[in-house]
């Protein structure tokens, strides 16, 4: 797997990677969130972005991956092993399955590859999975904040509930490298990722 996805990363080398990370279900009307992620999409310097999604078809896996192929993004898919192919979104330009590092696959065995390639995260809604993945990335920043480094940049937005909705609850959220947005503004979230482009 690894030399496989070096070399896929490799041909898209200085490109912008932002994950997605949300519900694969629980959006009340999906095509105001499809509208929504295209809208941010086609502000982007598109030739410059890679997206990560969860690789299923439903949710914000399948609806971001269907804006992504809308703009000819390449997208990668991130899954665990367990996950059956019948639910892998059939329009991925990658697919990464993770095996378990202990014990069965289970989902949520992705996350941690999921977030270390990301360069940018945006959580949506989202549940348990959605919470390990940003509490993942918030724990990879602190960590790198403490030696100088970079920090991945998390825009987290609240208007399509879940557990986005609830981040602004956690301690410890007022961060450099942290957006909450209430209700999604595109210029705001463009304006919090610029300095990556």
């Amino acid at each position: 797997m690894k030399k496989k996805l070096e070399s896929f990363l490799k041909l898209h080398e200085g490109k912008v990677r932002i994950a997605f990370s949300g519900g694969s279900d629980g959006f009340n009307d999906e095509t105001v969130l499809s509208n929504w992620i295209k809208t941010f999409l086609e502000k982007l310097p598109k030739e410059k972005v890679l997206l990560i999604t969860g690789g299923t078809k439903g949710g914000l896996p399948g609806i971001s991956t269907d804006a992504g192929n809308y703009f000819h993004i390449p997208v990668i898919g991130v899954v665990p092993l367990r996950a059956k192919t019948e639910d892998i979104h059939p329009n991925l330009s990658y697919l990464v399955r993770v095996p378990p590092q202990f014990d069965e696959s289970n989902w949520g065995d992705e996350s941690e590859v999921f977030v270390k390639l990301a360069h940018a995260m945006i959580c949506v809604g989202g549940k348990w999975g959605t919470a390990i993945e940003f509490t993942r990335a918030m724990s990879i920043n602190e960590a790198n904040k403490r030696k100088n480094l970079s920090a991945k940049k998390i825009a987290v937005v609240e208007c399509f509930g879940g557990f986005s909705s609830a981040v602004r609850t956690l301690p410890h959220t007022t961060r450099e490298y942290l957006l909450l947005s209430k209700d999604g503004n595109h210029d705001q979230l463009l304006t919090f990722f610029c300095d990556l482009f």
